[in-house]
């Protein structure tokens, strides 16, 4: 098998060298080909060519649509561990949501604050942090039974305070962490907030076709449980 790939090797060389040389060798046809690739036909060497053609279509369909920039630019942000990290993750995520009115939060465990970490209240200001001072309107999808007493209290205060509207919907079936500023910029969170400078994970933003199927899912979700109140 060794040999007859090395034997294709230098066939397929003295071939390249006589094709570059056919301007001066006018009596190069194809019936010569055959003499020049003894272990593989011509019509193999079309079928690799063919396969190739195949293989390079299938990897342009598959690629992954945040790589493409065409038509609109992505933005990579990756959270580091720490103190800093976090404040750095914050900071990223409140120019994201910049301008919004209205905000769609998907997150299970917003609702829980770290247990080593900051007290109720500080850790809903972390959250007041990165909302835009022109929210009206923000809709929170958490998981059931994941509502920390305290923190709900103090997010009931901060959105009154605020004059923000506030709805709250119970449903186990989304997992992934979206926040959504204004219907139509949407942002996949790889950690809960209250995880944010725990682990690494990035801050991405969503392609347009995913938001929309996305937005057809929790639209169907708005029928379960929700409250007027955090």
């Amino acid at each position: 098998m060794q040999h007859s790939r090395q034997a294709l090797i230098g066939a397929l060389r003295t071939l390249a060298n006589r094709l570059e040389n056919a301007a001066t060798e006018p009596g190069l046809v194809s019936e010569d080909l055959d003499h020049f690739i003894p272990v593989a036909p011509l019509s193999f060497l079309l079928e690799i060519d063919e396969k190739l053609d195949r293989l390079l279509e299938r990897r342009e369909l598959s690629r992954c649509r945040l790589a493409d920039t065409s038509d609109e630019t992505v933005v990579e942000f990756i959270t580091g561990i720490g103190a800093t990290a976090r404040a750095r993750a914050l900071h990223h995520l409140s120019g994201c949501l910049q301008g919004a009115r209205h905000l769609t939060i998907c997150d299970p465990y917003l609702l829980l604050a770290p247990r080593r970490g900051p007290s109720a209240r500080d850790y809903v200001a972390s959250i007041e942090s990165v909302l835009p001072s022109t929210l009206a309107e923000i809709e929170i999808f958490r998981a059931e039974k994941q509502r920390q007493q305290d923190v709900a209290l103090e997010m009931n205060d901060m959105v009154k305070r605020r004059g923000i509207r506030v709805r709250t919907y119970v449903t186990n079936d989304i997992h992934d962490r979206v926040w959504i500023a204004n219907h139509d910029r949407a942002y996949a969170v790889g950690t809960s907030f209250n995880g944010l400078g725990n682990k690494c994970a990035f801050i991405l933003p969503l392609p347009k076709d995913d938001l929309r199927s996305f937005l057809d899912e929790i639209q169907q979700r708005r029928v379960n449980k929700r409250s007027k109140s955090v």
